[in-house]
């Protein structure tokens, strides 16, 4: 009775801790100071190491440059790339220093989707000799809205990623509490039958644990 009883209030402790809030959407201004002071500590740490609003910042450098009179080529080497891309842009600018074409330079595969988008555009402006400075304000337009939407769906899947928390961790924390007071789970335990019951279902936990987080990261990505 008394494991019963623990293993209840444990249950609703945890529930409590990983609790599912409704989202409020604020309107712009609405918070205090310390709010916004606590979001920007809390994105600055779930910030990526780079993605699409880097490259946006960039490409209006570009944009920037060509407006100051700057070609294509001298805007690309007076704008450094951000550095998750920057082991990718480096060959091209390696090629156009030993003087290879700004459009046969920019002819690379590239594993970033963000920068294939970026370089899409670079060589559509180098084909067609445009004035490059419209072109990567849209583009830059383009990544800011892809760096929106994909830190909206980060925010939605965070009540899946507490419900997944909480079908984890309960379950190894209600069996902690019972093999603590409960002589007769101790018991059950020290039989083969025991031990192999509870290293399956640690197992088949940690499946599931592996496939949520799997099912999250793909739709938050």
């Amino acid at each position: 009775m008394t494991a019963a009883v623990l293993a209840g209030i444990l249950t609703l402790l945890v529930g409590a801790r990983f609790r599912l809030r409704p989202m409020v959407r604020r309107p712009l201004g609405s918070a205090s100071p310390a709010g916004r002071r606590w979001r920007h500590r809390s994105a600055r740490r779930r910030r990526p190491r780079g993605g699409p609003a880097e490259l946006a910042v960039w490409c209006e450098a570009l944009a920037r440059a060509a407006r100051g009179g700057a070609t294509l080529v001298g805007a690309l080497r007076g704008a450094p790339a951000p550095a998750h891309v920057a082991d990718e842009v480096a060959p091209m600018m390696l090629a156009v220093e030993r003087g290879t074409a700004l459009r046969g330079a920019l002819d690379r595969r590239v594993d970033d989707r963000d920068l294939g988008m970026v370089i899409a555009v670079l060589r559509a402006i180098a084909d067609s000799g445009a004035p490059p400075a419209e072109p990567l304000d849209r583009v830059a337009t383009a990544l800011r809205a892809r760096a929106a939407d994909r830190e909206d769906r980060r925010t939605q899947s965070a009540q899946a990623r507490a419900s997944a928390a909480v079908m984890t961790i309960l379950p190894i924390a209600t069996l902690s509490l019972l093999v603590a007071v409960s002589p007769s789970v101790r018991a059950q335990l020290a039989t083969p039958l025991g031990a192999f019951v509870v290293a399956a279902g640690l197992g088949l936990n940690g499946l599931g644990w592996w496939w949520m987080r799997l099912v999250i990261a793909r739709s938050a990505s």
